[in-house]
């Protein structure tokens, strides 16, 4: 999980005393988050004044209900809007998603999956245009012979009978593993074949080879 140095949480005890595991940040650096394992709880706080590090503390406490000892959180993010969205497992094998909307009292957001698929979830962010970015690993439960997929799904966030709706889907070449997604649209994947970086855009379907050589880096 990324950490904020530019921006510090100086509010008396938000978390009820306990210490803050991760900060996550929203795209446009207007709303983050903090989560304490040990409270078991996410507070969202709205970014006044990045210069200065004010921040004015969300009156909405989302509390974590399931096991942290057993199941713990690998990945959080947050949207401008105020949409939380985190994955936590037993394992890399056994990972689940839970979004939900901070603007209403914590309800949760479903996708629209595909109910023949079985699948597990990985990463998750939001881009500078408020969509969801989600990476996981899909197999069709129907298919035994269909080799696992990993997937990046782009999702639109504007709800609809409580759901998002999936507008953009893509495969990740085999060869290839995932590295991570950026704000901007950006998939960093590692090549197995000549251990290179690539960066793929995901709008323009562009990839840049960066080469990784001497410690420095390349772009071809």
């Amino acid at each position: 999980m990324s950490q904020l140095n530019e921006i510090s949480v100086k509010i008396n005890e938000p978390h009820n005393g306990k210490p803050i595991t991760a900060i996550e940040v929203s795209p446009k650096v207007t709303y983050l988050v903090t989560y304490s394992s040990e409270d078991k709880s996410i507070i969202g706080w709205y970014v006044e004044d990045t210069d200065e590090g004010h921040l004015k503390q969300d009156d909405y406490r989302h509390a974590i209900v399931h096991d942290l000892e057993k199941y713990n959180i690998c990945n959080i993010c947050v949207s401008d809007d105020k949409k939380l969205a985190y994955i936590y497992g037993v394992d890399s094998d056994n990972c689940r998603l839970v979004i939900i909307d901070m603007n209403n009292n914590g309800k949760e957001i479903e996708l629209n999956l595909d109910i023949f698929e079985s699948i597990t979830n990985y990463y998750c962010t939001f881009n500078l245009k408020g969509d969801f970015i989600l990476y996981n690993k899909v197999d069709n439960i129907y298919n035994k012979f269909d080799t696992r997929n990993d997937i990046i799904r782009i999702y639109n966030t504007q709800t609809k009978n409580n759901k998002w709706t999936c507008k953009s889907i893509y495969k990740i070449p085999e060869g290839f593993e995932f590295i991570s997604i950026s704000k901007y649209n950006k998939l960093y994947l590692l090549s197995s074949n000549d251990h290179c970086i690539y960066e793929c855009n995901l709008r323009t379907e562009e990839c840049l080879k960066i080469f990784i050589k001497g410690g420095q880096s390349f772009q071809q």
